[in-house]
Order: C-alpha cells, then structure tokens, then sequence
C-alpha cells in the first residue's frame, strides 16, 4: 500500500513534469499559430494575385480576331509548285517584300510587333550561334515627322550602299498625303497613324 510520502513523492515529480512542459508546450502553440498566419497569408495572397491578374491582363486578340486578321492580310494560296527544302530558311533570310500599309489597331499591332521570333536554339558546344546559318543583323529606324522627312538628300546618302543591313519606317501626320520617289529608300515606307489630341 503506497504511503502518503510515495504520494507526494508522486504528485511532486507530476508537478515537476508539468512544470517543465508547461514552457515547451506554450512555445509549441505559439508556433503553431505563427504558422497558421502564414498559411492564411499565402493563401489570401494566391487568390489577391489570381484576382488582379485576371483584371489587368494585357489585350490579347482572340481566336476570332486573329482569324480576321489572318483572312484579311493573308496572300492569295499559293500555286501547286513544289517548295525547296528549305523553304523557311529561304523565307527568314530574303523575306518577300510586303505592303506595310495595314488596317490594324494599335493593340493588335503592338501584340503581333511583341511575338517572339521561335528560332529553335542549338546546344553551345556545337555552335556559338543559336541560327542554323550565318545572319547580319539589322537596325531599324523611325522617323516621326509632320509633314515632309527632313533632310531626306541627306539621309538618302547615310543610307546609301548599305542595303539590306536597315529597316526604315515613317510615322507622319495623317493628313500629309504625299509620297517618296520611287527609287527612294523612304518610298513605301509610310506607316499610318492616328491623330491623337
């Protein structure tokens, strides 16, 4: 039969227990609760971002639109004669001269202008170029002018015996109806624009 000093002996290493878990299980709670904070951050912060993202989302044309626009800018189909082999290589080199007089909106244009070229890429060990062929790159430039490009003779002999190696594009007022000589660098170059007030 246990005394009463075994009791308290008992009750005593008990309270002891306690009193040495009491600290380890108050940090315990605390850092669950901490970690319960940041669960429910993140989740609210995963449903804040799919929200806003879903509100400002850049204009993207839809399938609808894209087909229209295939449809109207689109060349006639092509005849039945066989193509080389290759044939996209060909076209990413020399591409066909085109009409740069569209009907697009600005949205539309700024999406197509924003793809970027799929060149398949190839290991660096092979080549130090990711093309598979040797290019010269190009450099593009703008003029915006209200009426007629100034200093257009002198700009005609920077440009001169380096065709190929630029692309040049002529935002003007939209109510400047005049064009370039034909033999011009500037002729056909004419991008239209809007009136913005």
């Amino acid at each position: 039969m246990p005394t009463q000093k075994d009791r308290n002996s008992s009750s005593t290493s008990l309270f002891l227990v306690i009193k040495l878990l009491n600290p380890l299980l108050h940090h315990f709670l605390n850092l669950l609760f901490y970690f319960f904070i940041l669960c429910l951050g993140v989740v609210v912060g995963i449903i804040v971002h799919s929200s806003l993202e879903a509100s400002f989302l850049p204009y993207y044309p839809t399938v609808q639109s894209i087909s229209q626009l295939v449809l109207v800018t689109s060349p006639p189909p092509p005849t039945s004669s066989p193509l080389p082999q290759n044939y996209e290589i060909e076209m990413f080199l020399r591409p066909p001269k085109i009409n740069i007089m569209h009907n697009m909106e600005d949205n539309e244009l700024f999406w197509r202008a924003s793809m970027d070229p799929k060149i398949p890429t190839r290991p660096r060990y092979i080549s130090s170029s990711p093309y598979p062929f040797s290019r010269t790159p190009k450099v593009a430039f703008m003029f915006l002018t209200r009426g007629p490009l100034p200093l257009s003779p002198l700009w005609e002999r920077f440009f001169r015996g380096y065709e190929g190696l630029f692309t040049i594009y002529i935002h003007t007022n939209p109510s400047y109806k005049e064009s370039m000589p034909q033999g011009s660098v500037f002729h056909g170059r004419r991008i239209p624009s809007k009136a913005s007030f």
